[in-house]
């Protein structure tokens, strides 16, 4: 038997599962991805690392607009505006979280230069 759906005398070691879709926020706005599958593996792009929403760059903006003062819900509207896609500020919290960190660990560092 030979036609489209005849299987072939050799084992499979993976089987189509179709695809998803995912929002990738850049700051060009938004793209909306499909992303193929197998049983076994998901073929993700290297843009986007599992589970990641938004580019690297469309992160730093966050931080960077944060750091200028501007409150978690200014910096959603500004980010808005650039990209087109509404950022929570419970989202814009949780990034720049990891600058409370940053700005813990330089504080607590020990200074090893002499100062006149």
């Amino acid at each position: 038997m030979s036609g489209r759906h005849a299987r072939s005398g050799e084992r499979r070691k993976d089987y189509r599962n179709g695809y998803y879709t995912r929002d990738f926020v850049t700051r060009f706005g938004t793209l909306r991805l499909r992303i193929a599958r197998t049983r076994k593996r998901s073929f993700l792009p290297e843009v986007g690392e599992k589970f990641q929403r938004r580019a690297k760059e469309v992160t730093l903006l966050i931080r960077e607009a944060f750091l200028r003062g501007l409150s978690t819900r200014q910096t959603g509207r500004v980010i808005a505006t650039v990209t087109g896609e509404l950022v929570s500020a419970q989202t814009i919290s949780r990034i720049t979280k990891e600058l409370d960190l940053a700005v813990g660990e330089f504080h607590q560092a020990r200074l090893s230069d002499e100062y006149a």
